[in-house]
């Protein structure tokens, strides 16, 4: 099996590995510096990072594993700052397709949200609920995995203590959206479960998972 550098971190109540090849520093939670208008609700504002204003992004929101969140209900959170292809990140679509198509919110998404938010998108500040480790460990890969993986982001998945496994998001992506990435979530939590592996922490499981 290969190994990779990863940081674990945990979104909701799920155990997360993010490979750190683009992760530019683990910081603590901040006030937004500057409110972002008609950007999703789990754009939750943006950053000063040094000198530089960084979209910051709830990603347990992101995935569908809660409602869209406040800064003032992550006051003990962490912000994973990452140093490229973060416009995918940002790419928004409804969950119901139907009023997707009719919705001003579709209409966002198909927009450069670069030129929109008239911020460079160079970085993005990731808001995970912890920061559990830095380490290196062995990938687990998921069953079945196919080319696409799940959804292309969730291929495999680590142990990072006893008893303790993390699915490994492949960021950065080309492209994700909210209703493919919480399927792709949900069906990568139930091949790891039933593979035996606890991806799941103290709590209830993010709603529809299983």
């Amino acid at each position: 099996m290969n190994s990779l550098p990863l940081l674990i971190v945990r979104c909701a109540d799920v155990w997360l590995a993010l490979p750190i090849g683009d992760v530019l520093e683990v910081v603590r939670m901040v006030a937004p510096a500057s409110a972002l208008p008609r950007v999703p609700r789990y754009c939750i504002g943006a950053a000063d990072y040094h000198g530089q204003l960084v979209p910051m992004i709830d990603l347990a929101a992101r995935l569908g594993l809660c409602a869209p969140r406040s800064p003032g209900d992550l006051i003990d959170a962490r912000m994973v700052i990452l140093s490229e292809h973060t416009e995918a990140l940002l790419a928004e679509r409804s969950d119901d397709a139907a009023s997707a198509q009719q919705s001003s919110t579709s209409e966002i998404a198909g927009m450069d949200l670069g030129a929109l938010l008239h911020l460079p998108l160079s970085m993005l500040a990731l808001v995970v609920d912890d920061v559990a480790e830095l380490c290196e460990r062995e990938l687990i890969p998921l069953s079945p995995v196919d080319q696409a993986g799940y959804g292309g982001l969730w291929r495999s998945c680590v142990k990072w203590q006893e008893e303790k496994s993390a699915l490994v998001f492949d960021v950065p992506v080309q492209q994700i959206v909210s209703l493919r990435a919480a399927q792709a979530l949900r069906q990568a939590l139930a091949a790891a479960q039933k593979q035996g592996l606890k991806v799941l922490g103290q709590g209830t499981q993010p709603e529809g998972s299983l």
